[in-house]
């Protein structure tokens, strides 16, 4: 899992017992690999992120990671349960509901978020193509990539039959 290219931003738990990398990749345009080490006998990997942003700085505390971009930006995010801070790949499409925000990616995933605390709460993964539109209503989601569209019960977090398409978006596919 070491990285080959060169890191752009470092940092180091206050106990030394963690570290966050940053790394510019060339898999994805503009894209980062965020990694968070355990350190101290063997160094293992406890989380790995592809942003599609490039970070110059990082600060690591016992519950959060910050990083600043070459810009005037600075991204926190809370460490442990919950999900990755974003997805593997650049983000395509947004949709928001009120209180949570779906998101639909290259990485071929669609992620729901909590708006409140910034959490994920669910990721629908079961399209082999880029998720290129979602969107929310109620207990549902939708996503479409470019030949097919799904719905998903989020309640039973599972895929439900298109017959039900006409009660949940119409026919652009809007939510």
């Amino acid at each position: 899992p070491c990285p080959t290219s060169k890191p752009s931003a470092l940092a180091f738990s206050a106990d030394s017992q963690q570290m966050a990398v940053a790394n510019q990749e060339g898999e994805y345009t503009q894209s980062v690999s965020l990694r968070l080490w355990q350190l101290g006998g063997q160094p293992q990997v406890l989380a790995s992120y592809r942003l599609p942003m490039y970070y110059n700085s990082l600060a690591l505390g016992p519950r959060h990671l910050a990083a600043s971009s070459r810009g005037n930006q600075v991204q926190v995010w809370r460490l442990g349960p919950g999900g990755p801070p974003g997805h593997e790949a650049n983000i395509l499409c947004m949709s928001l509901d009120g209180s949570r925000l779906i998101t639909g990616s290259i990485d071929k995933t669609a992620r729901i978020w909590n708006l409140e605390t910034g959490g994920c709460e669910q990721i629908l993964a079961g399209s082999d193509r880029w998720v290129q539109k979602a969107g929310l209503k109620g207990s549902y989601a939708f996503t479409r990539d470019e030949l097919q569209s799904t719905l998903w019960d989020l309640e039973r977090a599972e895929q439900r039959p298109e017959k039900l398409f006409p009660d949940v978006v119409n026919p652009l596919g809007e939510a």
